[in-house]
């Protein structure tokens, strides 16, 4: 999910109260909040993350050769000044996380059906852990969802969330795993996972287009990919970058600057 924020602008009530709910230092500058105004927040904020429905946009995900639209990630949008990012800190700090992930699968769920291709959608461990998780998932009949997790999640178990992966497959949906590096403890991820998808984080989108080391680890990593028939897709990429990923390997692009055949 797009979790972008200008650096530079005022933090929002949202990260004033996770930092002091979390005891963190406040920015310089900034008026330290009162025990009563850490305390009216979190009301405020509990509140907030517990009853309000995010939108969901879907950016596009693009066959590199054809050109052609072969699914979409659904991106997660709430009202109000706060990122993505403050909302998903607000909500991990109050314990609420997967509420937040289980209303916008809600929101994927509902709206499959108009959706081209195979929809992604971000769902952490603990929420794939959670009872009511897969009956939601397996709900979107005729849709073709795709649970996606990253890399820097941190996971309970394996051998715990390994049966509740086999589950969801078995309710026809797949996964992807996005990942930040071509390590070692990458590949050994994807072998315990054994995703339908990869998709490479932006930077390292942006390392392969620009060449170097990384292109040829780039290599080993989409021979592994193909051996186990793992789609690959680089997020974060314009129309510049394709031949560069095309060469290396990958299969498809998402970015908010691709053309569509």
């Amino acid at each position: 999910m797009n979790t972008t924020t200008d650096p530079q602008s005022p933090r929002s009530d949202a990260a004033r109260a996770i930092a002091a709910i979390d005891d963190a230092p406040i920015v310089e500058g900034e008026t330290p909040l009162t025990p009563d105004e850490i305390d009216r927040l979190r009301e405020e904020l509990y509140r907030l993350v517990s009853v309000t429905r995010p939108t969901v946009t879907v950016e596009p995900i693009i066959h590199i050769q054809s050109r052609t639209r072969v699914g979409g990630e659904a991106l997660a949008r709430f009202p109000g000044s706060a990122s993505t990012l403050e909302w998903f800190d607000t909500a991990d700090a109050l314990g609420l996380k997967t509420e937040l992930e289980m209303r916008i699968i809600e929101e994927v769920v509902r709206n499959s059906a108009e959706v081209r291709g195979f929809i992604s959608v971000n769902v952490s461990p603990n929420t794939l852990l959670d009872p009511r998780c897969l009956p939601l998932l397996a709900s979107a009949e005729g849709a073709e969802l795709v649970v996606e997790m990253t890399d820097h999640e941190s996971v309970p178990s394996l051998s715990l969330l390994r049966p509740h992966l086999d589950a969801v497959r078995d309710a026809g949906v797949r996964l992807a795993v996005h990942v930040s590096s071509f390590g070692t403890d990458i590949i050994r991820l994807l072998m315990l996972t054994n995703p339908d998808v990869v998709k490479l984080d932006p930077p390292l989108s942006a390392a392969i287009v620009a060449g170097g080391h990384q292109t040829a680890a780039a290599r080993n990593f989409f021979s592994y990919c193909r051996r186990h028939g793992v789609f690959i897709v680089a997020v974060g990429v314009r129309n510049d970058d394709l031949g560069a990923l095309h060469d290396a390997g990958a299969d498809a692009v998402q970015g908010r600057e691709i053309n569509v055949d």
